[in-house]
């Protein structure tokens, strides 16, 4: 069945379908500063009462961390501060306002810590939160970038760090040898790889990986701080450099490539080439990412994107120790005396004891290879929310207590990387969440060459207290799906969803008598690219963006009207009603340079506004009624029936991810950036901020203790078992279970108090001819129950002691 809509209004096809199974980088600047603009629209009163606030997250991925040689500390860099976390409780210690840090360094002194930043190193005393001594590099400035710097452990008698830095008009990489003291520089090497730096051997070796333009050929050099001479080591054309590491003690190089081998490189021979090694460790398939020395250098640390780590023993020429399914690709590797730390590609670091296994884990918000396809959608119920975690996974968020949690909802083994081989992993690419937070849509997708689509309908479970599964959808829409957006009232008591695809339309899927889901309409219009979609507040009015033009359809699916930016073909990739009291006949829409606005009751163009950049997404606040506007750098807030900006707020590093939700009570903007950092914009919260952060009963940044009370959502991706008595029975000896008979009593007790529990009348409600009377019920009731059980064999009535029961129920005692 088809509606076709009126000739003037467009070639319009309405489809009735009755089937019902069916990286950036961080800005520069060190602090995150408001801009008022000199326009007289701007409200210099609102803009003062906002600020950006850090909400959530902690960036663990983008700076190597550090571990204290006690291995009871770990310093991570991020958001231009160095955060201290102890690794027993994972919980931070401090906060050091430290400002961009490159590189992070330990000297002799057990409670220092050296910072290098982009134009000098500091010493900072970090059991005070005091810097001692900052020292620039160079006496004036000079035009070089640097990208990663050394810092040896005897800094604090030497003075000496080592830069990898790059002119400003080229990118050519070169190693400094710089006096902070005297700002004396010497040149070392040239064409170098910025990360592949390292320093051993009691601080007397510098090596690094050689890398020059156009050359698949990656050399190792090796400087020897006591003699002043260089040396270097030419390996497999076909088999390039991806790391390399110095022990610790000796002139002993662990070089690893891109087969996924170990070479153990001796530091002899001529005065200017190093004898090829002679020790040889293989097991990795994919390129080894890092390599790490134990700090008295008998056994080394290796990993890559197999997801394991490999402890590996040269001297003893045995087999390798494994460390399996940790989680992430395996970034980099910090040792102790008393444990290893493993920086994970998720954002993650996981911390080992002496023997190699688990203790603790250090958690930001997750990340995976795909970014923040979804972005972020806020669950009202809950006051939390929702974005992409783990590679097929959501994760859920609480901007008040801090607690994150996953949902999985591809329900699929990861498959790790192979060499020369990226197998495919079903990722989440769009999800939309319901007002009242019952109900949720997600679309996951597996791009293989026949290509896996699936959208799923959640609903969630009062009994259960969890998100079920409803229907799952396959291949909803050829391409793909864009974006998905629920319907804010519904009607009739049917909940209706609009989905967006890459096949140039938009189908409406609703959900008749709770039962069961099926797609009512498809639109299209003209052959054009279907763009996004909007319902307004009442949703009552739905626009959709075909291509250049918005398409405006009523409640039964008609359209009414189409709309266009000043007659313009760029493609429009935003659009939002007005959330507001007062604010809901209006329209906004957006594309890649322009924002513009509409009234639909007259049909007029109320406000237009050039971008400096992309359009990334439009939100709109239904309690100020306010327009926010989300690009890269910069957020602005517009009074819409005004056409006034607000504020601008600049310097963001925003993924384009944002929505209106609450946070203490206050109405905020909640964003993401392209570091994994949850920021808000909103008054300014009422916290303090100690320098010593006190124990909590919590860790919000462990995996696997993040809360004391496990949120109902988060049972959502697997089936929540009664109780913990079964698994406790597999994980003992099978000779030390106990008999059936002694187990039969708590595991039937463990099921009945799983059960839901009955609503009773308020006591405070019955009078006391009420509660005797429900007495005496009870009490017959249980005397029948009995003489039931001990009843004769042959049909004979059975009669019950009253001293027996009274024995049984001592309670009911007469």
């Amino acid at each position: 069945m088809s509606k076709k809509g009126k000739k003037d209004k467009g070639n319009v096809s309405l489809s009735k379908d009755n089937t019902k199974d069916k990286k950036g980088a961080a800005p520069s600047k060190e602090t995150t500063q408001r801009k008022v603009s000199e326009n007289k629209n701007v409200d210099s009163n609102v803009s003062e009462q906002l600020m950006v606030q850090l909400c959530g997250g902690r960036d663990l991925v983008s700076r190597p961390l550090l571990m204290s040689l006690d291995g009871k500390y770990i310093f991570t860099a991020g958001d231009n501060k160095v955060t201290v976390f102890n690794t027993e409780t994972g919980l931070p210690l401090r906060e050091l306002n430290t400002g961009a840090t490159v590189k992070l360094g330990l000297t002799q002194n057990a409670s220092e810590l050296v910072v290098a930043g982009p134009n000098a190193v500091c010493t900072w005393n970090f059991e005070l939160a005091k810097m001692n001594i900052k020292k620039k590099y160079f006496r004036t400035e000079k035009k070089l970038n640097v990208m990663d710097a050394l810092i040896p452990s005897h800094f604090s008698d030497t003075k000496e760090v080592y830069l990898s830095c790059t002119e400003e008009e080229n990118t050519t990489c070169k190693l400094l040898r710089v006096d902070v003291e005297s700002n004396i520089s010497k040149q070392i090497f040239t064409h170098i790889s910025s990360n592949s730096v390292h320093l051993g051997g009691n601080d007397n070796y510098v090596i690094a990986i050689e890398q020059r333009p156009g050359s698949m050929m990656k050399k190792m050099l090796c400087y020897d701080k006591n003699l002043s001479t260089s040396q270097y080591l030419t390996t497999d054309e076909k088999r390039p450099l991806t790391v390399v590491r110095c022990h610790p003690k000796e002139k002993i190089f662990a070089c690893g490539d891109i087969s996924g081998r170990i070479l153990i490189v001796n530091g002899h021979g001529s005065k200017e080439c190093l004898i090829a090694a002679k020790s040889i460790l293989h097991w990795h398939t994919c390129p080894v990412r890092t390599i790490a020395w134990s700090s008295e250098g008998s056994h080394l640390y290796s990993g890559g994107d197999e997801r394991v780590m490999c402890k590996w023993f040269p001297e003893e020429n045995s087999r390798p120790f494994f460390l399996p399914r940790c989680g992430a690709e395996i970034v980099d590797i910090q040792t102790s005396d008393n444990g290893v730390a493993l920086q994970l590609s998720n954002n993650s670091v996981k911390i080992l004891s002496k023997q190699d296994s688990p203790v603790q884990e250090l958690l930001g918000l997750s990340k995976n290879g795909s970014g923040w396809p979804v972005g972020l959608a806020w669950n009202e119920r809950t006051r939390s929310l929702y974005l992409n975690g783990d590679t097929g996974h959501i994760q859920v968020f609480n901007p008040e207590s801090k607690n994150t949690y996953s949902l999985d909802i591809a329900r699929q083994n990861y498959l790790t990387r192979e060499r020369e081989k990226s197998p495919h992993n079903s990722e989440v690419e769009a999800m939309a969440l319901s007002v009242d937070g019952m109900h949720m849509v997600t679309v996951d997708c597996c791009w293989t060459p026949i290509p896996k689509v699936l959208m799923k309908f959640w609903h969630f479970s009062q009994s259960t207290q969890e998100f079920v599964l409803h229907t799952q959808v396959n291949l909803p829409h050829k391409r793909g799906v864009k974006s998905l957006h629920f319907r804010p009232e519904s009607v009739d008591n049917d909940v209706t969803v609009l989905s967006v695809g890459r096949d140039k339309s938009a189908k409406m899927w609703v959900l008749e008598d709770d039962k069961a889901w099926s797609c009512l309409y498809s639109f299209e219009f003209r052959g054009l690219d279907c763009q996004t979609g909007a319902w307004s507040r009442d949703g009552s009015v739905l626009a959709i963006a075909f291509g250049h033009v918005v398409a405006i359809f009523d409640r039964a699916g008609k359209l009414r009207t189409t709309l266009t930016v000043d007659e313009k073909t760029d493609n429009i990739s935003c659009l939002v009603f007005g959330q507001g009291l007062n604010q809901g006949c209006y329209l906004a829409c957006a594309t890649s340079t322009t924002v513009c606005v509409w009234n639909l009751i007259n049909l007029t163009q109320l406000y237009k506004s050039a971008q400096k950049s992309v359009v990334l997404n439009l939100a709109s606040d239904y309690q100020s009624g306010r327009l926010a506007v989300i690009t890269k750098r910069e957020i602005t807030f517009i009074k819409i029936e005004e056409g006034k900006v607000e504020a601008e707020f600049t310097d963001l590093n925003c993924t384009g991810g944002a929505v209106f939700g609450f946070h203490k009570g206050d109405r905020n903007l909640f964003f993401l950036t392209y570091d994994g950092l949850l920021k808000m914009i909103g008054p300014k919260a009422k916290k303090s901020q100690p320098d010593s952060i006190a124990p909590q009963n919590t860790n919000h940044f462990l995996s696997t203790k993040r809360s004391a009370v496990t949120p109902s959502e988060i049972r959502a991706e697997t089936k929540s078992t009664v109780s913990d008595d079964i698994n406790s029975l597999l994980a003992v000896p099978l000779h030390s279970v106990p008999a059936n008979s002694s187990l039969s009593i708590p595991f039937l007790a463990n099921r009945i108090k799983s059960l839901p529990k009955m609503s009773v009348r308020d006591m405070d409600q019955l009078s006391l001819s009420d509660v005797q009377s429900d007495k005496k019920t009870k009490h017959a009731q249980e005397k029948e129950k009995l003489a039931n059980i001990f009843s004769l064999p042959k049909g004979g009535v059975g009669m019950v002691d009253e001293d027996f029961f009274n024995l049984v129920h001592p309670s009911q005692k007469k």
